[in-house]
């Protein structure tokens, strides 16, 4: 007998669970007072038949009556333990372990972060590149069964950290990344993202991503960025681009920074099947990763293996000496007289 609830364990402990495979047998329990109640009504109402061939052997039987009422007892409560024993045998009490082995189809993704001088504004806070370091640290915190990698670029491009499964160290290296790191006077978007392709070429992984952010527009590097979007596109890499900063109009007070070039970015993402975001507010640049993190999900799937010891065998040998004591008893302790 299975149900819904059948296989749930009622105990697990650091050695395995206890559960019953088809524990509606258990049900039987409640009727176990009973059928001893009439079991012992029966047998107090038998006919009475005298079992001894001689009047001295009947006087030495009659010497057991003072202690009969405890191994009347003892014979009953063992018929009992036989009964009970049985009924558990039959919901197949078992003890084991459940073991699952997960596997999953990983993303490979390369995070390339744009490390321009421009990147020191305050509309940001603290500054629009410490922002974008607090996500991206987020983002890694979030991900699971991933191999991630970090490149940053400004007027030059350099691979910080390769594709790893080594979260916490991917963290220290994002805490690190500040604007000595390579040359932040110009912009190379192209290079940032050729960069982090070379960090995917020979990725085996059915899914590779790249997260481009920046604040500027291409205007140094030897690689134009739709070049690279068409080495992308190539290659089978989605590039998801970001483009950060608020919505203030320039400062009359000397020159403005280079304005965001959405367009250009828009073409990279569209070519490579990713999405263009613009966040103007740390709020939004945390809930674009998050929608990124929701797009790029791992599929993961799980395999169960059962390893579970059957206990009735057990109960049923117990039982089995339950009713085998009672059989010596009743021919040897306790002779009974009617």
């Amino acid at each position: 007998m299975k149900f819904a609830w059948a296989y749930q364990p009622l105990f697990s402990t650091s050695a395995g669970e206890f559960r019953f495979a088809s524990p509606l047998w258990l049900l039987l329990l409640l009727a176990v007072p009973f059928v001893l109640a009439g079991a012992l009504y029966l047998h107090k109402r038998r006919p009475a038949v005298l079992r001894f061939s001689s009047a001295a052997l009947l006087k030495k039987a009659m010497a057991h009556t003072a202690s009969s009422t405890i191994w009347r007892t003892l014979m009953w409560t063992l018929r009992g333990v036989a009964l009970v024993a049985l009924i558990v045998a039959m919901a197949r009490p078992q003890f084991g372990r459940v073991e699952r082995q997960a596997f999953s189809d990983g993303i490979d993704i390369m995070l390339s972060l744009d490390v321009s001088l421009s990147m020191r504004a305050n509309d940001f806070f603290p500054s629009r590149l410490e922002a974008a370091k607090q996500v991206l640290a987020e983002f890694v915190g979030q991900r699971k069964g991933d191999r991630i990698g970090l490149v940053i670029f400004g007027k030059d491009a350099a691979a910080l950290v390769p594709l790893t499964f080594d979260y916490p160290v991917l963290a220290q290296f994002i805490e690190r990344i500040n604007f000595s790191l390579v040359n932040g006077e110009q912009t190379a978007i192209g290079m940032g993202l050729m960069t982090a392709l070379s960090k995917l070429e020979d990725s085996k992984a059915k899914s590779k991503v790249v997260i481009l952010l920046t604040d500027g527009e291409n205007n140094a590097g030897r690689v134009a960025p739709l070049v690279a979007a068409e080495a992308a596109k190539t290659l089978g890499i989605r590039v998801y681009t970001i483009g950060v900063g608020s919505d203030a109009p320039p400062s009359i007070f000397g020159p403005s920074e280079p304005g965001i070039d959405e367009e250009g970015l828009t073409q990279i993402a569209q070519m490579t099947g990713g999405l263009y975001f613009r966040a103007t507010d740390e709020k939004k640049l945390a809930g674009i990763y998050d929608q990124i993190d929701n797009l790029e999900k791992t599929r993961v799937e799980s395999t169960q293996f059962e390893n579970f010891r059957e206990l009735a065998p057990w109960l049923v040998m117990l039982a089995l000496a339950a009713l085998g004591s009672v059989a010596i008893l009743k021919s040897t302790r306790w002779v009974e007289v009617p």
